[in-house]
């Protein structure tokens, strides 16, 4: 694998928080493992109504006739999908990867090549109505026991479905890139969501169910719900369908144990959930647009040349001294001479704090069960100033992360292989400003004018490990 990096100057920091992200990593995995504790004392609906009606299948069988085979197929794939839902699932990524930094690409001059190592992981939980996900992305060099260069990527995200197609989220992140000279930065922000699920997969067998669900016939599923129902509650709360034939006497239930009224109202009203989670996890193409607003604080340190003059060019004059010559005491042409070039320095820049605009599209492709393909572009406009660059350009940030899974086999769908690419692009990049350089220069000291780097790209190639089941 190969990872691309367009870097002004590679820096050399970040001992400290390479330290600190394991912290981060346990941190996101106790709230996911929280969060999914919390949620897993949710009703289980689909389950439930079918322990309830496992000691009636004769009824069941009876009542619904040729129709009783795809119910309870039906219903076997609701609690399987409610299962999958309720369960904390991801998958840990391991890669090793090539750099190159520089303003130029393949190997040459000016240009800086090494090697890292890429840890990820993404943990997640639940699907519809709601679902949280935690994802850590660290990529770090070491050279001779010291991190030279460490880019680092903490997410929390939680996503709610209103209807279909309408939903919201909000998130927090921290982000961290040595080669674009970002020590820190953090996001808060939250959004509305519009998207739309395309087709099944060819190889999917869940058209048959989604049409079970949605039909509004007497063989579809909640006329076979509402059929059963009337057997054990037939003065119940039976929700009417069309189409339904009408109870008969004889085939109410006899008295004694039977199927709660509770257990069908409460399938029935988790079934919209259920189905969209069925039509987006066996869908071939999704299509969304997330749009929202954010609040950034970013903590930039860079790294830049110094230079120190000597006293004797800046010594004040005497007051009893006579007049000065018209030439300076030290000419300009002999000012290299007074000038001592000293180590790099990092210089920390005052934090920038911003409100910006997201737009967020996300396109998912699965043109095969055992191929994904995810294309997530973000564009970050600034609302507040500093709305734009020291020349005058808008200082707006775009990410573009593309992912494409692969599934060994079904025998082995814990194991896939994964091409993964990152693009970071800042038009409003850290820079020593000219504040900075005054106040450098009252110590005698020039700052060189030094700008970070506006791109960084990352390609990487790995094997990713799944997690529940």
């Amino acid at each position: 694998m190969v990872t691309l990096t367009t870097s002004t100057s590679p820096l050399k920091s970040g001992h400290g928080r390479a330290a600190l992200t394991p912290r981060y990593v346990a941190l996101g995995i106790i709230g996911c493992l929280a969060a999914g504790t919390s949620a897993a004392q949710a009703d289980i609906p689909a389950a439930l109504l079918r322990a309830e009606l496992t000691p009636f299948a004769h009824q069941v069988r009876e009542r619904l006739g040729a129709d009783a085979e795809r119910f309870q197929a039906t219903l076997d794939e609701l609690a399987a999908e409610e299962a999958h839902g309720r369960l904390l699932l991801g998958d840990v990524g391991f890669s090793i990867s090539g750099d190159e930094s520089g303003d130029s690409s393949g190997v040459g001059p000016g240009n800086d090549t090494l090697f890292r190592l890429r840890n990820s992981a993404i943990l997640r939980r639940g699907q519809f109505p709601s679902r949280i996900e935690f994802l850590a992305d660290v990529n770090t060099l070491i050279r001779n026991n010291t991190v030279e260069q460490d880019f680092s990527r903490f997410r929390i995200g939680y996503d709610h479905q209103h209807t279909d197609h309408l939903g919201a989220f909000a998130y927090f992140e921290r982000y961290s890139d040595d080669l674009m000279s970002v020590a820190s930065r953090y996001e808060i922000g939250a959004g509305v969501t519009m998207g739309v699920d395309f087709g099944p997969q060819p190889s999917g067998g869940s058209s048959a169910t989604l049409s079970h669900l949605t039909s509004d016939g007497p063989d579809g599923f909640r006329c076979g719900m509402t059929r059963l129902q009337s057997i054990y509650h037939p003065a119940g709360s039976t929700e009417p369908r069309e189409g339904c034939p009408p109870p008969t006497p004889e085939s109410a239930a006899p008295d004694g144990p039977r199927p709660t009224v509770t257990a069908f109202d409460n399938l029935r009203a988790a079934l919209p959930h259920l189905r969209r989670a069925l039509h987006a996890r066996h869908s071939m193409f999704f299509l969304g647009l997330g749009i929202g607003v954010f609040s950034e604080f970013e903590h930039a340190i860079i790294e830049t040349r110094v230079s120190e003059f000597d006293s004797i060019a800046f010594e004040p004059v005497p007051p009893d001294a006579p007049p000065p010559p018209d030439e300076p005491i030290v000419p300009i042409t002999e000012l290299p001479h007074h000038i001592r070039e000293l180590p790099s320095r990092s210089v920390t820049l005052p934090g920038i704090h911003r409100y910006r605009l997201l737009l967020w599209p996300t396109i998912r492709v699965r043109p095969i069960s055992a191929l994904t393909v995810n294309f997530n572009p973000s564009f970050k406009l600034p609302i507040s100033s500093p709305r734009r660059f020291v020349d005058g350009e808008l200082a707006y940030r775009m990410d573009w992360f593309v992912r494409v899974d692969w599934r060994l086999s079904d025998n082995t769908e814990r194991v896939n292989l994964f091409v993964k690419f990152d693009y970071f692009k800042n038009m409003g990049p850290p820079i020593i400003s000219d504040k900075l350089i005054a106040e450098a220069a009252l110590e005698r000291l020039v700052y060189h004018r030094t700008e970070a780097s506006k791109k960084h790209r990352i390609v990487s190639m790995g094997v990713s490990i799944g997690l529940g089941s």
